[in-house]
């Protein structure tokens, strides 16, 4: 897959930053302008943790904003479709987001901690086309809701087709049967059913999906001290890029302690 489109909300320097992403992107400005913290952003898109973030993290400190890095993707190999399936938009693109809010409830967050009394939560959404229809919408569907649409059924009409009389009977259905029927009801009138884009939060199983799928990224500082900085530790930059690497590597062809290998070559 291919990174196209990057957009950076309230993220250290950036308020607001939208960046289309060629084959090949190079980060040119003066010191402090914000090169630093597109990487940054971009470690976080791929590498979600509460660790790298304080108050610095939120723009002009406001820490009562959420950080926010959207990204498109494009190009997907067949193996990244397949377990991208469900969270493609049409034209096959993926439309992510990693978010982060201090006092938010998370969803099926990576990582959590303390600051304070209160809780640095992080969100994973995609975007994806659903019906404008609130009662077309699975997460909009509950036994609340269903109450109150079908005190007024005759009104769910969708491009002049009625959806009450597409679930039939007298009685309003079970929020499961309501959520197969509304499945089927939109599949059968795609040409006819309005539909808009929207952000899906924290859907179930979609963190692990995640990452299996993703790049791999590891963001490489300046090097100060090239001695302590090129050691090969899994947790140093340096030490992630070559375990990836001998992750490549045929067992058959991988020596007996790759540890120790790894140390070899990074004398």
């Amino acid at each position: 897959m291919k990174l196209t489109r990057l957009r950076i909300l309230n993220f250290r320097s950036c308020r607001d930053v939208t960046l289309e992403i060629g084959g090949m992107h190079a980060l040119v400005g003066a010191n402090n302008s914000g090169k630093s913290t597109v990487l940054r952003a971009l470690g976080f898109l791929f590498n979600p943790s509460t660790k790298t973030l304080n108050e610095e993290s939120f723009w002009n400190k406001g820490t009562n904003l959420e950080i926010r890095v959207e990204a498109v993707f494009s190009d997907l190999r067949e193996k990244e479709k397949k377990a991208l399936g469900a969270y493609l938009k049409p034209d096959g693109t993926f439309h992510m987001a990693r978010s982060a809010r201090i006092g938010a409830k998370s969803g099926e967050s990576e990582s959590e901690s303390e600051q304070g009394e209160d809780k640095l939560a992080i969100g994973q959404h995609y975007k994806k086309p659903v019906p404008e229809a609130e009662w077309l919408q699975e997460s909009c569907i509950n036994g609340n809701t269903i109450k109150e649409w079908w005190k007024s059924k005759d009104q769910m009409v969708a491009g002049g087709v009625s959806f009450a009389d597409f679930l039939g009977g007298s009685k309003a259905p079970t929020v499961g049967d309501w959520k197969d029927k509304a499945k089927q009801f939109v599949t059968e009138n795609a040409d006819k059913v309005p539909m808009t884009d929207a952000w899906i939060d924290n859907p179930k199983g979609y963190a692990n999906v995640l990452k299996g799928t993703l790049p791999f990224f590891v963001l490489v500082p300046a090097v100060r001290d090239v001695t302590e900085e090129s050691k090969g530790t899994k947790s140093s930059p340096f030490g992630k890029l070559l375990f990836a690497i001998l992750d490549t590597i045929p067992k058959r062809k991988k020596p007996k302690s790759r540890v120790s290998w790894a140390k070899s070559q990074s004398r």
